[in-house]
């Protein structure tokens, strides 16, 4: 059975510290840090160090053992999404390498000052450098007000808990927005009234972009055109989507299993949604006020035309989603079931077309990059769910059995433990998405 090779949180961060100190590289991990030594109270850990330096602890974390399953580069900030690296239950992690601390291109605060002012963290068996109070307030507050629009609660919390210089607050805020806004700025956090704070977005937005034009027109001008230019890169190409559905009986245990790799792949990607079936635009209402399905075979077979049109409505939709899905960082979409699912258990779907039609437009629909089958054993699924007859079952399983092998689908046998059924099923999303992200991203 495939396994994904693993190293422990704490042992990674040791040997990449280690690495950084070695190689007399500035950095800092900018926030949740408390707890690295015992876990991730998020899924991804911000570190900051300059541009230069990104390629070489790249190249470091991949002499690790380390599968790098994707990357997002951006004008600021380039996300690197790994497998292999174990904390809690989970086997991923998010590490974002931020190499400017700016809006746009213009910036709120110097990122060289900020790794001259760092102070050493003595966590638990585990020693990094870190921002000093002030500049990690500053951080925390300038991208949750600026960058984001919104200051996490716990952020917030601590701001006004530490930012107790002001004066040395405003001093390092006066270059980016002047004297005059950042001691409004801090007047109005010293209050401790996070919708005031919110109020002045705008208004320090405009400051923070004119004055960083003001000072450096063209310099200013090529890093915003870069965000740009970056930014409808990361959205335009479909090289930060991926895409993986599940097939099988009711009963197969689907859903655990999405659930489970979902689980340990938390921070393979940016952003995992699961999504059941297909996405809807036709009928929406209709189809969202359904509920769980519990006699998949309970209605009648619609007419030849009908089941058609439905069908090519289905594919329709399946393009909709595609083209017009823009995604903003790297995103992993699970489908459980999808229209092969239909190939095997016409009745469910109520499909009485045309065959040929079908098999036509699943070859030429979207793109899924990997699909599993999940099957057991007729037996198996009867105790789980009982809701079509024994014989069904069994032919149901037979049917999925055949697809993915003439298809040459995952094929995943869900009769044991799910920690060990889910196992080739991580090992083959990891691969694939390493192997894709390949082309774009030489190591």
């Amino acid at each position: 059975m495939h396994k994904l090779p693993t190293i422990e949180l704490t042992e990674f961060l040791h040997s990449l510290f280690d690495f950084l100190e070695n190689k007399k590289i500035q950095y800092a991990v900018a926030r949740n840090y408390e707890e690295l030594n015992c876990g991730n109270p998020g899924r991804d850990i911000d570190i900051l160090l300059e541009e230069k330096n990104i390629d070489p602890v790249i190249s470091f974390i991949s002499r690790l053992g380390i599968t790098i399953t994707g990357f997002v580069q951006r004008e600021y900030v380039t996300s690197i999404f790994c497998a292999g690296i174990c904390w809690n239950n989970h086997l991923s992690l998010g590490l974002d390498l931020v190499h400017k601390l700016n809006y746009k291109g213009a910036p709120y605060l110097d990122l060289l000052d900020v790794l001259k002012r760092k102070r050493l963290y003595p966590g638990i068996g585990l020693t990094f450098w870190i921002p000093d109070a002030i500049d990690e307030d500053l951080i925390l507050l300038m991208e949750g007000l600026i960058v984001c629009g919104s200051i996490r609660d716990v952020y917030w919390q601590r701001i006004i808990r530490r930012m107790d210089s002001a004066i040395t607050a405003v001093k390092r805020l006066e270059s980016s927005l002047g004297t005059t806004k950042a001691k409004k700025l801090l007047d109005l956090i010293h209050k401790k009234n996070l919708k005031d704070v919110m109020t002045e977005r705008s208004s320090l937005v405009y400051t923070l972009i004119s004055r960083a034009f003001i000072k450096h027109p063209f310099y200013t001008s090529k890093q915003t055109i870069v965000h740009i230019a970056r930014e409808l890169s990361i959205r335009l190409f479909k090289r930060h989507l991926f895409t993986i559905a599940f097939l099988g009986p009711d009963g197969a245990g689907k859903s655990t299993l999405i659930s489970q790799i979902a689980l340990k792949l938390n921070g393979i990607a940016g952003k995992i949604n699961i999504r059941h079936l297909k996405p809807v635009y036709i009928f929406k209402k209709r189809t969202t006020s359904r509920g769980v399905v519990t006699e998949p075979h309970a209605k009648p077979l619609r007419g030849w035309a009908m089941s058609n049109l439905k069908i090519i409505l289905w594919w329709f939709e399946l393009w909709f989603d595609r083209i017009t899905k823009f995604p903003k960082t790297m995103t992993l979409d699970i489908f459980d079931r999808c229209m092969w699912d239909i190939l095997i258990d016409p009745k469910r779907y109520r499909f009485n077309g045309s065959r040929t039609l079908l098999v036509g437009l699943l070859k030429f629909s979207p793109k899924i990059d990997i699909i599993a089958v999940v099957v057991a054993s007729p037996n198996t699924i009867q105790l789980r769910k009982a809701e079509v007859p024994l014989v069904e079952t069994a032919r149901q399983v037979s049917g999925y059995n055949n697809l993915a092998k003439d298809n040459n689908f995952l094929l995943l046998k869900n009769d044991g433990q799910i920690d060990a059924v889910a196992q080739p099923g991580i090992h083959r999303i990891t691969k694939a998405m390493s192997q894709r992200i390949s082309h774009f991203f030489q190591v």
